[in-house]
């Protein structure tokens, strides 16, 4: 009996939510103007919102550059990639068999030196004057004349 009185009265508060909440219900269902008035306010806050982000300097979409075409796909893209990379350690190879000479400049000066033959490099006299140093230097632009054009 216990049992049935639980059920009787879970029942009737049930039946009593529902006649409180109905008014509510039957408005939310029946009344439309409740939701216009919130899609106004809202549309109103969008438009406010758009009209305070164009004052702010926000860009439009309008604004953004067109999506690129013709993007190589990522199979070209590994394959340059990878021809950069076998040409970087070619570069790297021949390099390497370089003899690279890091000594100071006098010392490279030197050995060019001892390579050229003497009959061919005359070193300038450091005893000479200005005057014999003219007379010098034009006596070679008179040898480095081109010859007479042939008529």
């Amino acid at each position: 009996m216990l049992k049935s009185h639980k059920h009787w009265f879970m029942h009737l508060s049930l039946v009593a939510c529902f006649i409180d909440y109905s008014p509510c219900l039957a408005q939310n269902i029946t009344d439309s103007t409740h939701d216009d008035e919130i899609k106004h306010e809202t549309s109103s806050s969008v438009d406010q919102n758009t009209t305070n982000k164009a004052l702010l300097g926000f860009p439009k979409w309008s604004d953004f550059p067109a999506a690129p075409e013709n993007i190589p796909s990522s199979g070209s893209i590994k394959i340059a990639v990878e021809k950069t990379l076998v040409a970087r350690s070619e570069v790297e190879n021949e390099l390497l068999v370089l003899n690279w000479d890091v000594g100071t400049p006098e010392s490279l000066g030197l050995e060019i030196s001892k390579k050229i033959q003497p009959k061919n490099y005359k070193g300038l006299d450091p005893s000479l004057d200005s005057n014999e140093l003219e007379v010098y230097a034009e006596n070679l632009r008179r040898r480095g004349a081109p010859p007479k054009p042939y008529d």
